[in-house]
């Protein structure tokens, strides 16, 4: 009868053995195929194997210490606990895979046991313990590096005998007992990427320490290596909130703390870390490290679950691998909802406290967010999130992100060198109609928000289909807007310069366009201005010469120069010259011979670039005079001959610079010269009022003149000009930055009347310009116009000079 029964437990032993061979091998043969994200996992998660392990082996009325030492040099790893030791029946189940901890809890891993992938460290573990019931010590190395089954079988065989010759030795009580868990990882296949899992795994734990520590008060300290973490001080009730506590958690290497608000809800908690500035607290970033689920231990592989911030909960029902949860499970959605609930009442007791930073428990992540099915709690966490009134902006108040529409209402600028916010933060609070996060808080709630106000925002926004004009009226004046531009592109092109190549730049027309398809101008100015009265349509093509272009469009654009400019102008006045010839036998309108006296005092004034690069136009320069000019020239040589007067002393006289600058300053003080551009009129009714309105239609068309030519600076609107006028036809302006007066007249008759004592006496400034308008015609008249058109041949200058000396 005793043969049989030995036959049978040598049957069960032997069964039992194939079994455990089988289990083994197929385990292992899984772990070596796993994909790489769920090896990734592992890398971080055998840690938390062995911590849950050792957290499960805590003393009753004791707490544990855990030890982790790593030498990378020997490349040996430990895991030391000082808990209680092993049941025989928990040894047992190690061997056999049944369990993965030293208790009676069932297993939690997808291969029957968690502690399997430890083994991604090293195949073989070596352990040192004691029973708990014999106080006996035993050392025993589990191997898991057979390639076969007949490999795994030796080992297993080894295993068994060891454990069935424990009971024969004497207990000890007397010694101080721990745990030791040996990883030697030269046995490893690769010795690199076991070096990096535990890498990873110590990282993982130092991600996690702070809410480890406070979600699980039997544990004193973890050590690893030389750095010391512990729980180090009680809560304390954080901002007054009655379920929200703070805790600190010591770093002994680094000689600092880590803190955390912990709010406790029925079964659950929502946890944060904080951050500590002089004497307050707030709300720190969470790492998208970071698991958001913890059932006591992170669920690691949860460090994207659409919750805001780090949510714990005993009760979940967590799937195989312990990296997530049942989302449909009904327990679960219920702690859910009352971790949304909680959620909510957080952000409404602290939303008003700008101090706190409270974007900071905010972030959620948007793709998870899009893979989620919408649930109540999801959308209760959305809700919340868009709607609490918490969002600082530029002007201090607090806003929702979203309106009652649901339209996000609030931007945040954004640069992409982090350097230049400031400044690209300082030009947005200068545009009106938007709200904009405050400056503190800009880069808080820019992955919250998801709403960025970028350079390419200012473009679409602002300039693209615009023309100057609307931009200038956002400003109090037309200098602080072109300055507001100029500094705009500075910052844009240290910024992003990538994206530059593709911006818009104000033409001199004012209308924005692609910088690429534009040129810009250099060297002489009056050219250009030339160049614009014949060629109108140019002012489209050409960089308005305001804008202080960037280098990088600088690089990338053609310089319309002197040279071109020259050779296109001529090309065009001869034509104009010809046409004339043919069409008018030579008669010329008053635009035309206007436009052909500004070519003439260009020339005068440009002599030999005139001759190099105008030359044709310049050696023709008499057809541009006047029609009657030889008659006129010939008059003036009859005069100088009947006085006596030599051309060259003639030619001397016009060429003294004392004498040119008595006419250009002090001329129109002359009496002689007031009385002959004084016009006396009839004061009647009808008379009145036909002068007003021609007054005003006048003063409205030379304003538009000036505020579209780049060269003058004027109010943003004619009433604002009319309201600083000096008189009804006496105006202030700016010509490139000069103090000057405007003085508009109307000249429908084809004359120009001077009504008031106010304009005589602008006219005998030595800063004034005289602006005509014909409703179809506004142009500047000079002093020389004037002696052209009046056919002033003399000009008494005694009273005039004994008149500056008495002064």
């Amino acid at each position: 009868m005793s043969n049989n029964i030995n036959d049978i437990n040598e049957i069960k032993d032997q069964m039992l053995k194939r079994q455990t061979v089988g289990k083994i091998f197929t385990e292992i043969q899984k772990l070596k195929h796993v994909d790489s994200n769920r090896k990734e996992k592992f890398r971080k998660r055998w840690l938390w194997e062995l911590i849950q392990n050792a957290n499960d082996c805590c003393k009753k009325n004791t707490k544990l210490d855990i030890q982790i030492l790593f030498d990378e040099n020997t490349k040996n790893l430990k895991f030391i606990h000082n808990g209680r030791g092993f049941q025989l029946s928990e040894l047992w189940a190690l061997i056999t895979q049944a369990s993965s901890k030293q208790s009676s809890e069932e297993s939690t891993g997808q291969f029957g046991t968690g502690f399997i992938t430890t083994t991604i460290l090293s195949p073989k573990i070596k352990i040192s313990s004691f029973l708990e019931d014999s106080g006996n010590d035993f050392e025993i190395t589990i191997d898991r590096s057979g390639e076969t089954h007949e490999d795994i079988a030796a080992s297993v065989e080894e295993n068994f005998s060891l454990l069935e010759n424990l009971n024969c030795t004497e207990p000890n009580f007397f010694q101080s007992k721990t745990t030791v868990f040996e990883y030697d990882l030269n046995n490893s296949d690769d010795v690199d990427e076991s070096i990096k899992a535990v890498q990873n795994g110590i990282k993982s734990l130092h991600e996690h320490a702070r809410y480890l520590l406070v979600l699980n008060t039997s544990i004193n300290s973890i050590t690893v290596n030389d750095t010391k973490l512990s729980l180090y001080s009680d809560s304390q009730k954080f901002k007054n909130m009655e379920n929200m506590k703070m805790f600190a958690v010591k770093n002994s290497a680094q000689q600092d703390y880590q803190y955390v608000a912990k709010y406790d809800f029925e079964n659950g908690s929502l946890l944060t870390p904080l951050e500590k500035k002089d004497s307050n607290f707030s709300f720190s970033q969470i790492s998208d490290q970071t698991a958001r689920l913890f059932c006591k231990f992170p669920l690691v592989g949860t460090e994207k679950f659409p919750f805001p911030i780090v949510l714990n909960c005993d009760n979940f029902n967590t799937e195989l691998d312990r990296d997530n949860i049942y989302i449909g499970d009904p327990l679960n959605t219920s702690i859910l909802d009352t971790a949304a609930a909680s959620f909510k009442d957080i952000l409404n007791s602290l939303s008003s406290q700008t101090e706190v930073d409270i974007y900071n428990v905010c972030n959620l992540n948007i793709d998870s967010v899009k893979k989620m099915k919408k649930s109540q709690w999801l959308n209760s966490i959305l809700e919340t999130i868009n709607n609490t009134r918490m969002v600082e902006t530029s002007s201090g108040n607090l806003i929702s992100i979203t309106n009652q529409a649901g339209d996000i209402q609030v931007l945040v600028p954004t640069c992409a060198k982090e350097e230049y916010f400031d400044d690209f933060w300082e030009l947005s609070y200068k545009l009106p109609n938007i709200q904009i996060t405050s400056k503190d808080t800009s880069s808080g709630w820019r992955k919250i928000i998801n709403n960025n106000f970028t350079f390419e925002n200012v473009q679409q926004e602002y300039f693209r289909n615009k023309d100057l004009k609307k931009f200038l009226s956002i400003f109090n004046n037309g200098e602080e807007a072109i300055e507001w531009i100029n500094k705009y592109y500075s910052i844009f092109e240290k910024a992003d310069p990538k994206n530059l190549s593709e911006s818009l730049l104000p033409n001199w027309s004012g209308e924005f366009k692609l910088a690429k398809t534009m040129k810009y101008t250099s060297g002489i100015d009056e050219l250009f201005d030339l160049l614009l009265i014949i060629i109108p349509e140019m002012s489209k093509k050409i960089i308005h010469p305001k804008i202080i272009i960037p280098q990088t469009i600088l690089s990338n654009i053609t310089i319309f120069g002197d040279k071109e400019q020259a050779k296109l102008m001529e090309d065009r006045v001869l034509g104009i010259m010809h046409r004339l010839d043919i069409e008018n036998n030579g008669k010329r309108e008053s635009e035309n011979q206007i436009l052909f006296d500004k070519i003439l005092i260009f020339f005068s004034k440009y002599q030999t670039f005139s001759k190099t690069n105008l030359p044709t136009l310049y050696k023709e320069r008499n057809k541009l005079r006047p029609v009657d000019f030889s008659e006129e020239l010939n008059k003036i040589g009859d005069i100088i001959t009947e006085k006596g007067i030599s051309p060259d002393s003639l030619k001397n006289i016009l060429l003294n610079t004392e004498f040119t600058q008595a006419v250009e300053n002090g001329l129109l003080d002359d009496p002689e010269l007031i009385d002959r551009l004084r016009h006396e009129i009839l004061h009647t009714p009808e008379a009145a009022i036909k002068v007003q309105k021609l007054i005003k239609r006048s003063v409205t068309n030379v304003y538009c003149s000036l505020l579209s030519n780049p060269l003058y600076t004027v109010p943003s609107t004619v009433e604002l000009w009319k309201k600083e006028s000096l008189s009804e036809t006496v105006f202030k302006a700016k010509k490139q930055g000069r103090d000057i007066l405007i003085v508009v007249r109307p000249t429908d008759e084809q004359k120009i009347i001077f009504y008031s004592e106010e304009e005589l006496s602008t006219l005998s400034s030595d800063k004034f310009e005289l602006w005509t308008d014909n409703n179809e015609i506004v142009t500047p008249v000079s002093l020389g116009d004037l002696l052209r058109t009046t056919q002033i041949t003399e000009i008494p200058l005694v009273n005039l000079f004994t008149e500056k000396d008495n002064e």
